[in-house]
């Protein structure tokens, strides 16, 4: 399996929503930060990946620290970390009153009419939800904006088929529909991610670059297809074929971290996915992500989590069986 693959199947979105708005010139959504927990020990699917569809018209979407994200029909934007940013009609809906879209988002709406008395302009917005225990290393190496520009792409039959479910649902609803928007949402999130890190001209100065990088992103692979073997940065130097400076210098600027603590959190990750996904006990989860006793292994996870493994599984068990 892939990085990338790699990490979508740890996010592991538990909900989705979404609403299709008919919007209107002068309007404007404004997102504040997403809500995050107390501690890494809350159970519950609490952090917000948001994204848009434009269906048709004209928008742009600003966040502070970027430039303005102009949206043009068909265009996707995904917003992973949950930043706080507005989308609108553009500069003059700073006038218009704006509507707070998570708090919207949240009494889950299927159609909404609002703005002005301009052009008309048609958008799909939604979110999955998932828990931050989980997905928290993974979103933290995503881009704080993601987009694609259908238009420029040639190949968007998965994503059409995204937009073709989700309207069909919305038109039609059968038996299973929360579920197949729920699928639907995941993939509209991996081929925007999958076309992001794809594209030729985006600015490299996110984690995916790291995937692109041919040192980087054979460290990265070779990581997540091997957790468990007894790496150490002259191992991982020797086996994409650079020096342990060159690596340990190549992976830091792009990845943000040392190899080996990356190597950590990511053996943590799968540590968590495994308590939480599977009834195997710690000495086997220990050998699974690398760690040859499970002493060694709960000192790891009170080290990232904050909670020992089993009081975690706890928490999350006793969290599904409550609907939290």
């Amino acid at each position: 399996m892939d990085a990338l693959s790699q990490m979508l199947r740890i996010l592991r979105p538990e909900r989705a929503s979404f609403f299709q708005a008919e919007l209107n010139a002068p309007w404007r959504f404004t997102a504040p930060p997403a809500v995050k927990p107390p501690a890494p020990s809350q159970p519950g699917p609490q952090q917000l990946l948001l994204y848009y569809h434009l269906v048709e018209g004209n928008c742009t979407l600003e966040m502070e620290g970027l430039a303005p994200l102009v949206l043009t029909s068909g265009d996707v934007a995904l917003v992973p970390k949950g930043d706080a940013h507005s989308i609108g009609s553009g500069p003059q809906a700073i006038s218009c009153e704006p509507v707070d879209l998570q708090a919207l988002l949240l009494r889950q709406p299927r159609q909404l009419r609002t703005g002005g008395s301009g052009p008309a302009s048609r958008l799909i917005c939604g979110y999955l939800a998932c828990d931050p225990a989980l997905c928290g290393q993974v979103l933290s190496m995503l881009p704080r904006l993601a987009s694609v520009r259908v238009a420029q792409d040639g190949q968007i039959g998965a994503l059409q088929a995204f937009i073709v479910s989700a309207l069909a649902q919305e038109s039609s609803p059968q038996p299973g529909a929360e579920w197949v928007l729920a699928k639907a949402s995941e993939m509209l999130l991996a081929e925007t991610l999958r076309r992001h890190l794809a594209s030729p001209t985006r600015a490299q100065d996110d984690w995916l670059a790291g995937l692109r990088d041919h040192i980087v992103g054979r460290c990265l692979t070779v990581m997540y297809d091997r957790p468990a073997d007894k790496w150490t940065l002259d191992r991982l130097a020797k086996e994409v074929n650079t020096s342990r400076s060159v690596l340990a210098l190549r992976f830091t600027r792009l990845v943000g971290q040392s190899p080996m603590s990356y190597l950590t959190r990511w053996r943590m990750t799968l540590a968590a996915d495994l308590l939480y996904d599977s009834s195997l006990g710690l000495t086997r989860i220990a050998e699974e992500v690398g760690y040859e006793t499970d002493t060694a292994l709960i000192r790891a996870f009170r080290r990232e989590f904050g909670t020992p493994p089993a009081a975690w599984r706890r928490a999350r068990l006793a969290g599904a069986n409550t609907g939290q």
